[in-house]
């Protein structure tokens, strides 16, 4: 209720000029209520739909990202390091099956590479997402892309020491015998 008393008072021109920052923080909070309200008052024109992708990706609540999704952002636009949406998805702690699989049938690109050359399942392997491994191998992402140092999901997942990761990553079809650049 304060939210929308401070809505109400704020001008147009003020609700506009703020509705990023708002957007952002209300997506990035999971905040559901909040993140429809303002954005049914903010003008379509004021909304970055490729900037605020992932703060809702981020906040992990699958209803904000599909609000956001409904609007068209171009979801394979990589940000400042080449990471796209699906790369978030994979990197983000409390991100799910379920946030995943909305993304890639919204078009994500499943085996799509930053600049580093990491692939969502290199994020996910990164962050111990192992929950997310599943619908990412159902969408057809390839287990054994390497990295920039030739490293696999598969290696990132047992230098963490999630056996976990591991196990689910050898379930996938992932092989064992590639080796990094420094032959390892």
């Amino acid at each position: 209720d304060l939210v929308k008393e401070a809505v109400a008072r704020a001008t147009k021109k003020d609700l506009n000029e703020n509705a990023m920052t708002l957007l952002e923080n209300a997506a990035l909070d999971g905040k559901v209520e909040i993140f429809n309200y303002l954005f049914d008052q903010t003008d379509k024109d004021a909304r970055n739909l490729t900037k605020l992708l992932p703060f809702a990706i981020t906040g992990a609540n699958v209803s904000i990202v599909k609000r956001v999704l409904k609007e068209g952002p171009r979801l394979n636009e990589p940000d400042s390091r080449g990471a796209t949406c699906i790369h978030k998805a994979g990197a983000a702690f409390f991100s799910s099956p379920d946030l995943v699989r909305v993304l890639l049938q919204a078009g994500c690109k499943v085996n799509a590479i930053d600049d580093n050359g990491s692939s969502a399942l290199h994020a996910a392997a990164t962050a111990n997402n192992y929950q997310i491994f599943q619908v990412l191998k159902d969408s057809g992402v390839n287990p054994d892309l390497v990295d920039k140092y030739g490293r696999t999901a598969l290696m990132i997942a047992a230098e963490n020491g999630s056996l976990r990761s591991v196990k689910m990553l050898l379930s996938m079809g992932a092989n064992r015998l590639v080796k990094d650049q420094r032959g390892q």
